[in-house]
């Protein structure tokens, strides 16, 4: 008679495929096929809602070979019930492609109740057991580059996201996984830009991690003029009334004191027409953006 888990992994549990077993409890490791997954899926009773945001999110990371062993099982109780994996189970089915994974079976029914209650590691935790330097500032600058290059233009100070160019599996999220391979990839370019608005040009007109973002936006352009532009915004000396760098700086005071903030996205609007301006040595008296049909600007 087959046990639990044999009838899931549809293989007998012989020495050529090694499983272990503590008390009623059996776990082994296997490299579980779509088809596998389906019929572990079957066994899904008692389990939260899916997420299909959580889904595609896998799904993406499946395709691009991304996803990798952690030891976090797809666990049954003793009733036979999916109580653990549902999302991974469900994205390996979509994709197509087999995963390996730990399975655990007959653990008590009471499980259910304390599963999915810890706190999952974000993109700062992860840069920070890497050993990166500046871990959150650098997770949210990170985020926000990948979202602008992705097509999202609503990524400056509220960290929500509307105004999707992109699309597609994931789109819409960036994984720990794209922030380390991120940063492993422009480590010492970030870290001259952080250590920069961090340690010199600290403002108070708009936020580290956004100064930060748009820094790197306009160095890709050109170096010195992203230096000087980034100073004349934050230090404010030396600037008459008609440069593009005070009219921003003024609209930023004004708004702080406003009870009704700027939104996120017409801070970054303002600011690109402002570094726009300030590129082309243009005279302005006067800074604004969302006028009827006005595409959202590019940075030159």
């Amino acid at each position: 008679m087959k046990t639990q888990l044999e009838e899931l992994t549809q293989k007998r549990t012989t020495n050529s495929i090694p499983y272990m077993r503590y008390g009623f409890i059996e776990f082994r490791v296997i490299a579980i096929t779509p088809e596998q997954a389906k019929k572990m899926l079957e066994k899904n009773k008692i389990n939260r809602k899916l997420s299909r945001k959580k889904v595609l999110q896998y799904i993406a990371e499946m395709l691009k070979n991304n996803w990798l062993f952690t030891g976090d099982p797809i666990s049954f109780d003793s009733n036979g019930n999916l109580i653990n994996g549902q999302h991974r189970l469900q994205a390996i089915v979509e994709s197509g492609k087999p995963q390996l994974l730990l399975v655990i079976v007959n653990l008590d029914t009471e499980c259910f109740k304390v599963l999915d209650t810890g706190k999952a590691r974000n993109g700062g935790d992860v840069l920070h057991i890497a050993g990166y330097k500046y871990d959150h500032i650098l997770s949210s600058v990170i985020k926000k580059i990948i979202m602008w290059n992705r097509g999202f233009t609503h990524v400056i100070s509220s960290g929500t996201i509307s105004n999707v160019v992109a699309a597609g599996a994931g789109s819409n999220t960036v994984t720990n996984t794209d922030i380390i391979e991120f940063a492993r990839q422009n480590k010492d370019r970030l870290y001259k830009i952080i250590n920069t608005i961090t340690s010199t040009y600290k403002s108070r007109l708009i936020g580290n991690s956004d100064l930060c973002f748009a820094y790197w936006l306009f160095s890709k352009i050109n170096d010195h003029d992203a230096d000087v532009f980034i100073k004349q915004i934050v230090i404010g000396t030396d600037l008459n009334q008609y440069s593009p760098s005070y009219l921003f700086r003024e609209r930023m005071i004004r708004n702080q004191a406003s009870k009704e903030k700027l939104s996120s996205k017409m801070i970054l609007a303002l600011l690109i027409k402002a570094w726009n301006k300030y590129r082309l040595k243009e005279v302005v008296k006067i800074l604004r953006w969302g006028s009827k049909n006005e595409p959202f600007p590019e940075p030159i």
